[in-house]
């Protein structure tokens, strides 16, 4: 029955009634298999989460590897403080999406984001151009909600923040659109010295490969096919497949093992990306709020074929020239409230209509703008300016500054290509040819019309001993194997030598 090997569950893209959880570890460089367990339904995620970074710290321990250079890299579902604790508890470092929805509505995050450079990541082609800063240190506490296993808190543990950006129409797939740009903010437990920001986005989104190797592992190995109903026997099938992959990996490194001189890391070029606007990017709260407001009934009489721009908040005039919020009246006794647009000093020389909207003469005069609007949406709006002002008394989220310096050589991807490697060794077996014969002299059997014993004679169920003693060949059988192969398969499988096995056989 399929409930042995599962339990209900999600069933994502699969849609099937019955579900287990893979989890599996996996070196990005070599492309081998290190770790790989099942669970019922959805699994344990911790428990899960754990055998796979205790796998990874016994590989490393066994081949002496400093842990302090190795990278965790995780999806977003691991952006929380509990797989950051586990992580360091192992003294992991780690790079994941943050799951901080809040923090991109944050005047603090919103400010660095305004100052801080953005330098361009390294674009591989297949996608948007990014661009990455540092947005400083921060303290991240779990919810109340949130408990270790055993019912006690977790601590409060800082991770580098650091924001990815591109230009984005419409709304972001992950992350915020902020401004016209998507921005996706990244927990990086790596030292910037060695992982500037950028390179700690590539380092991140090296994931993109290792997902196309999930799929190889479908196509060419069947790893998602269903073997046994129970979920022991399913789950040796995905470690024999595993195995045999990493089997085919290694095999073919040997076959053609790489020059022993390692790949000269090249300089490290920060670029500064010259397309982010400069004051971006504008409030996203100022102006959802302003987008609450019916602008069309606003602009009526002089201000007819005035507009509203719902990406940026700002106002545009009947020439296109813009007007951003810069000041909410005090609140009166009535129901409405009056807020000021203001157009930057100067911009306004030539425009064909200045007579008719500028009161003075000055030609360096800035235009102000002031509509009166429901008093609650303005009342919310004087608060948001205020904090972002930092007139309030309201906390601020405290960010550290990143302060080490980067040094002269990037960081360097693994060249190794894993998929040649297996295509190289199952290549070794294209053209072989196996050729099994079996010399067993027949014996008349002895006719016998008793059983041997009751259970014979019911025929109930051979135990394993049983199946082997009844199929084991007599002692006076040969069997001859003989491979017709290339002389690299003769070579691997030890000079093809004929050689007596030592149980009635040749090989």
């Amino acid at each position: 029955m399929s409930e042995n090997t599962g339990t209900p569950g999600y069933k994502g893209r699969k849609r099937g009634d019955i579900v287990f959880r893979r989890a599996a570890v996996e070196h990005s460089g070599s492309g081998l298999k290190i770790h790989a367990h099942l669970s019922e339904g959805n699994g344990d995620k911790a428990e899960d989460f754990g055998l796979a970074l205790d796998s990874i710290v016994a590989t490393a321990e066994r081949i002496g590897h400093p842990l302090e250079r190795v990278l965790v890299r995780m999806d977003g579902k691991h952006g929380n403080v509990p797989w950051f604790t586990a992580c360091r508890e192992r003294k992991v470092p780690f790079v994941t999406r943050l799951n901080r929805t809040k923090l991109y509505d944050d005047p603090e995050v919103l400010d660095r984001l305004r100052t801080d450079t953005f330098h361009l990541v390294e674009d591989s082609g297949c996608g948007p151009q990014r661009s990455a800063a540092d947005l400083g240190v921060l303290t991240l506490e779990a919810s109340p909600r949130t408990r270790r296993p055993d019912g006690t808190k977790y601590d409060p543990i800082e991770v580098r923040v650091v924001a990815c950006i591109f230009p984005k129409n419409g709304p972001a797939k992950r992350g915020r659109n902020i401004d016209g740009w998507e921005v996706e903010l990244f927990a990086v437990d790596l030292p910037a010295d060695r992982w500037p920001a950028p390179e700690a986005i590539t380092g991140y989104y090296g994931r993109n490969g290792q997902e196309n190797r999930f799929a190889q592992e479908d196509r060419e190995y069947g790893i998602d096919r269903i073997v046994s109903y129970h979920l022991p026997g399913q789950e040796l099938a995905t470690l024999v497949g595993l195995s045999q992959w990493n089997h085919d990996v290694v095999h073919g490194f040997e076959q053609n093992p790489p020059p022993a001189k390692v790949p000269v890391q090249h300089l490290r070029q920060a670029v500064v990306d010259e397309r982010v606007p400069e004051a971006w990017p504008r409030d996203p709260v100022i102006t959802k709020l302003l987008g609450k407001l019916d602008w069309s009934a606003m602009f009526t009489g002089p201000r007819a074929g005035w507009s509203f721009d719902a990406t940026s908040g700002d106002v545009l005039c009947s020439d296109g020239r813009r007007l951003g919020l810069t000041t909410v009246r005090p609140p009166g006794d009535g129901p409405r409230t009056g807020i000021i647009f203001r157009r930057p000093k100067g911009g306004c020389e030539d425009c064909p209509d200045r007579a008719g909207c500028l009161r003075t003469a000055r030609i360096d005069a800035s235009k102000h703008a002031e509509f009166s609007v429901d008093a609650e949406i303005a009342e919310a709006l004087r608060a948001r300016l205020a904090r972002t002002r930092r007139k309030t008394d309201e906390p601020r989220t405290q960010l550290g500054a990143v302060v080490e310096v980067p040094g002269p050589r990037a960081v360097r991807d693994a060249l190794f290509l894993p998929a040649r490697a297996r295509q190289l060794h199952r290549a070794l077996f294209a053209r072989a040819t196996l050729r099994v014969e079996v010399d067993n002299p027949v014996t008349t059997p002895t006719l016998t019309l008793l059983a041997e014993d009751t259970a014979d004679r019911q025929r109930r169920r051979k135990t394993w001993e049983q199946n082997v003693a009844r199929h084991t060949l007599p002692e006076t059988a040969r069997v001859t194997l003989e491979i017709a192969c290339h002389h690299d398969l003769r070579g691997w499988l030890g000079g093809g030598e004929s050689r007596d096995t030592g149980v009635g056989g040749l090989v």
